[in-house]
C-alpha cells in the first residue's frame, strides 16, 4: 500500500511541471505575436483582435483637438537651428523683439502665454495713461516711449496713481464736502443749553415776563494738506545717453580696429559695432546696431549683439557687464564662426545717476478731524 501511494505522488508532480511549462510557452508565443513589426505601431495588427482594437493599432499622428492653441505643437527644426546659431542669449533677444509690440487676444493661446512671460521677464511695463504719464514725466500712450523699464513701475507711477487718484477731478458730490456739512451739523448738536429758567411764585399773583438769551461761542480753525515730493538719485541713464566705447585691436599688422559704442535706450542698451582705420579714425565698415538687454549698476551675462551670416560675412558679437557701486566694466567679443577665430576687449566707465521723485501726502488736519468726528480723506 505504501509503495502505491509514492508512485501516485510522483506521477502528479510530473504532470504539474509539464502543465506550467506549456502555459509559459503559450504566453511567450502570444507575446512575440503582438510585437510591432513596423515603426509607429503600438502592437502587431496580425496578432490581436481587430474588432477589439477598432483598427487603432498605430500611434496617433496628431495631438487631440481639445488642447486649443496647443493642439498644433512646433515640429519644425527652425528653433533648434537658431539655437545652434545664436545661443540661448540670442534666442532670448529674439523673443523680446518679437513680443515687444504683441497684443494678446489674437486667438493663439500659446503665443499669448509666451509673450506674457517674455514681457514680464524683460521688465516691460504697461503704457501709462495721460494723467499717469504727466506724473512720471514720460510721453503718454501711443508714443515711441510707450514701453517703460522696471524703474518706472514703482513709486510715483506704480503706487501714486492708485493711492492719490491724480487723474480724477474733485466734484461737488465728493465726500469731502459732505464731511464739512456733517461737521457744521455736529457742532450745533453738541453745544447744549447755556442758560436755565427758575420759576418764582408770588402771592398775590404778580405777572413777570422773562427773556432768555441762548448764545453759542464758535472758533474758526483751518488746516492744510500738502503733496510733498522727494528727489532720490539712483543708478540709471536717459535714452540716447552715451555710456562708453570699447576698442579692440585684431592684430598689430592690421590696418583697422573694431570699436563698440554703447548708449542707453528706454529698455536697455544700444550696441553699435564698427571697423575704423587706425591711421585716422575714419569709418571702414559698419558692422551693425542692435538693441540689447542691459542696465547700469547691474551685472549682465554674455549677450548676443550685432551679427551677420549671409554667405559673404560670417561673424557674431557679444558683450557682458560687471559693476560695483561706482563703476561698470563692459567686455566685448568678436567671433568668426566660419574661420574659428575671435578677439575681445574691455573698458570701464563711471556709473551715471538719474533723479527720481517720490511723492506722499502730509496731512496736517488729523487733530481737527478727530475733534470734529469726521475724516476729510485724501484729495
Amino acid at each position: 500500500m505504501r509503495k502505491l501511494t509514492l508512485l501516485l505522488v510522483a506521477a502528479l508532480s510530473f504532470s504539474c511541471n509539464a502543465q506550467d511549462q506549456n502555459a509559459m510557452s503559450l504566453g511567450s508565443a502570444f507575446g512575440k505575436s503582438i510585437v510591432p513589426t513596423q515603426p509607429g505601431q503600438v502592437v502587431n495588427p496580425a496578432g490581436v483582435n481587430s474588432s477589439a482594437w477598432s483598427g487603432k493599432t498605430s500611434a496617433p499622428s496628431q495631438t487631440p483637438s481639445g488642447l486649443g492653441g496647443f493642439s498644433a505643437p512646433q515640429t519644425s527644426t527652425g528653433v533648434m537651428d537658431n539655437a545652434k546659431l545664436m545661443g540661448l542669449s540670442g534666442l532670448g533677444n529674439q523673443a523680446m523683439d518679437k513680443c515687444a509690440a504683441y497684443t494678446p487676444g489674437s486667438g493663439d493661446a500659446a503665443r499669448d502665454q509666451e509673450c506674457a512671460a517674455v514681457n514680464f521677464l524683460s521688465q516691460r511695463c504697461l503704457t501709462p495713461s495721460g494723467a499717469q504719464a504727466a506724473i512720471v514725466n514720460k510721453t503718454g500712450g501711443g508714443s515711441s516711449q510707450s514701453q517703460l523699464n522696471s524703474s518706472y513701475c514703482a513709486d510715483s507711477y506704480g503706487k501714486g496713481a492708485n493711492q492719490f487718484n491724480f487723474g480724477d477731478q474733485v466734484k461737488t458730490t465728493d465726500p469731502l464736502f459732505g464731511a464739512v456739512g456733517s461737521a457744521q451739523a455736529n457742532a450745533g448738536a453738541m453745544t447744549g443749553q447755556v442758560c436755565t429758567q427758575k420759576a418764582v411764585v408770588t402771592r398775590p399773583a404778580e405777572y413777570e415776563q422773562n427773556t432768555c438769551v441762548k448764545s453759542v461761542n464758535t472758533d474758526v480753525a483751518t488746516c492744510s494738506q500738502f503733496l510733498k515730493v522727494v528727489a532720490v538719485q539712483e543708478p540709471g541713464c536717459t535714452p540716447g545717453q552715451f555710456l562708453t566705447r570699447v576698442t579692440t585691436n585684431p592684430c598689430p599688422s592690421c590696418y583697422d580696429n573694431i570699436v563698440y559704442d554703447f548708449t542707453c535706450t528706454d529698455t536697455g542698451y544700444r550696441m553699435h559695432v564698427m571697423s575704423i582705420y587706425k591711421s585716422n579714425g575714419g569709418l571702414n565698415l559698419d558692422l551693425g546696431t542692435r538693441d540689447i538687454a542691459g542696465r547700469v549698476g547691474f551685472s549682465v551675462p554674455r549677450t548676443l549683439g550685432p551679427n551677420t551670416h549671409d554667405g559673404y560675412y560670417c561673424y557674431s558679437t557679444y558683450y557682458s557687464q560687471s559693476c560695483t557701486s561706482l563703476t561698470c566694466s563692459i567686455t566685448t567679443e568678436f567671433y568668426n564662426e566660419c574661420n574659428g577665430y575671435s578677439y575681445s576687449g574691455s573698458n570701464s566707465f563711471q556709473v551715471p545717476m538719474v533723479t527720481k521723485y517720490n511723492s506722499y501726502w502730509d496731512n496736517q488736519c488729523k487733530s481737527l478731524e478727530q475733534s470734529a468726528g469726521i475724516q476729510l480723506g485724501t484729495p
